[in-house]
């Protein structure tokens, strides 16, 4: 029976042992607070980072309180920034009859609050993980003969930006997992669907149905595909850097083994 190996690592790059940590308070009262390592999210986050700079009273008092977020959305993006994990997932547990489908809508319904936090942050990189996300949710629900609810666009578009590519995303992923029949359904719904939203719907129809030249779905090979991310060409996508950390990880590693013997037969 295999064994999980226990992993070691290195005591400087353990959080909080160097460096400053910002105290942030979350809600509207500001009962819930969160110690951030300073290093970690002003390199993340841009907001903080000018928060930080300036002669503010955030920076002065190295505290910034956050009254319209919640404390389960930061504490998600709190343990993404320490561990480049969107913890989001739902246990399949949880839903006994729809073990399959619920969790993954469930997640879809979390994420628009985790976009607020991160386009709010302006939070390039979380906010690319988080598309990243959506379609690998997505993707699962293909898998499951089902498509993105037509009806979850509008909670991505009230809390997203004009202009983010993201809601691009959830337009296509709508137009190109679902029927063509039920998407004309959006016109009888009208009143209750963003009317931002609606138009990109039917930009994306468009696109996909009438075009000489159609696109092709967000979800083939978006896992090496920026199309959705935030970071333009002038910054390098998050998985690049993640890739670069975790090589520079491993190699360091294997010079530390090699060492440790031939420092033995020294002795």
């Amino acid at each position: 029976m295999a064994q999980t190996m226990m992993r070691r690592g290195f005591a400087a790059e353990a959080v909080f042992v160097h460096g400053k940590t910002i105290t942030f308070k979350i809600g509207c009262n500001g009962n819930d607070v969160f110690l951030v390592p300073e290093d970690r999210i002003r390199t993340s986050s841009e907001f903080v980072e000018a928060a930080m700079k300036g002669p503010w009273k955030e920076s002065q008092d190295r505290s910034i309180s956050l009254p319209g977020i919640g404390k389960q959305a930061f504490s998600m993006y709190f343990h993404w920034l320490l561990t480049g994990v969107v913890h989001s997932k739902g246990r399949p547990s949880d839903y006994p009859e729809f073990h399959h489908i619920m969790p993954l809508l469930q997640e879809i319904l979390l994420l628009p609050r985790l976009f607020e936090l991160g386009h709010y942050l302006l939070d390039t990189d979380f906010r690319d993980a988080l598309s990243d996300a959506l379609m690998q949710c997505t993707s699962d629900l293909q898998r499951d003969l089902c498509s993105f609810p037509l009806d979850y666009g509008s909670f991505f578009y009230e809390r997203i930006p004009d202009g983010s590519p993201t809601r691009n995303l959830v337009a296509d992923l709508v137009v190109w997992t679902m029927n063509e029949h039920f998407l004309l359904y959006t016109g009888a719904k009208r009143d209750a669907i963003h009317p931002d939203y609606t138009m990109d719907l039917v930009m994306a129809m468009a696109a996909r149905h009438i075009s000489k030249t159609p696109g092709k779905s967000p979800l083939d090979g978006w896992e090496t595909n920026c199309k959705y991310h935030c970071h333009g060409s002038e910054k390098p996508c998050y998985r690049s850097k993640a890739e670069m950390f975790s090589n520079l990880t491993n190699k360091r590693s294997a010079a530390e083994d090699v060492e440790l013997p031939n420092a033995k037969r020294r002795a």
